[in-house]
C-alpha cells in the first residue's frame, strides 16, 4: 500500500485497469485497492496483484495533457483496397460522439499476413470521460461494423 501510495500509481477517481480487473478507485488502502466496475460492482484487488501485475491508468493522460487512444483492431484480406478500409476506418471514428477533433483519429497496418491484412483505428478521447471506456468501446466499435455494413451494401 505504501509503495502505491508513494509511487503515485492512482488515486481515488482515477479510472485504471489491474490484473484484469478495470474500475473507478474509490479506496486505497494499506492492503488492498476497491475498484467500482463499470457494471456498478465494486471489487477488492490485493495491492501486492497491482504491484506484481503493473497497473494501466487512464486517468493519467489527462493529468499530463494528453487525450486516451481507444484502439480496435480489425483483419480484411486483401482483395479490399487498403485506402478503401482506412477510409471507412476514420468514418467510423469520427462518429464517436465525445471524441474530439484533434488530435485526428488515424489507421495503423498492424501486420501483413499470409491471408488478410490487420489494421488498427487509433481515436483520441477527452480522458476526464475514461469512467466511460467500456461504452467508447462499444460504440467505437458499432460504428465500425455499421461503417463496413453500408460500404459492402451499397457494393463497396
Amino acid at each position: 500500500g505504501l509503495v502505491l501510495m508513494y509511487a503515485r500509481s492512482y488515486r481515488p477517481g482515477d479510472y485504471v485497469r489491474i490484473g484484469e480487473v478495470e474500475g473507478v478507485v474509490q479506496e486505497l488502502g494499506m492492503l488492498s485497492t476497491r475498484l467500482r466496475t463499470p457494471k456498478d460492482e465494486y471489487v477488492v484487488v490485493p495491492n501486492t496483484v497491482a504491484t506484481a501485475q503493473g497497473v494501466t491508468n487512464y486517468s493519467a493522460a489527462g493529468r499530463a495533457g494528453h487525450p486516451i487512444l481507444l484502439h480496435s483492431s480489425i483483419t480484411i484480406g486483401y482483395d479490399v483496397p487498403r485506402a478503401r478500409v482506412e477510409s471507412l476506418l476514420l468514418d467510423a471514428a469520427r462518429r464517436l460522439e465525445g471524441a474530439p477533433g484533434s488530435p485526428a483519429p488515424f489507421v495503423l497496418l498492424r501486420a501483413l499476413n499470409d491471408w488478410y491484412v490487420e489494421y488498427q483505428v487509433n481515436v483520441p478521447l477527452d480522458p476526464t470521460r475514461a469512467a466511460g471506456l467500456p461504452q467508447f468501446y462499444s460504440a467505437l466499435h458499432a460504428a465500425i461494423y455499421d461503417a463496413f455494413a453500408e460500404a459492402f451494401d451499397a457494393g463497396c
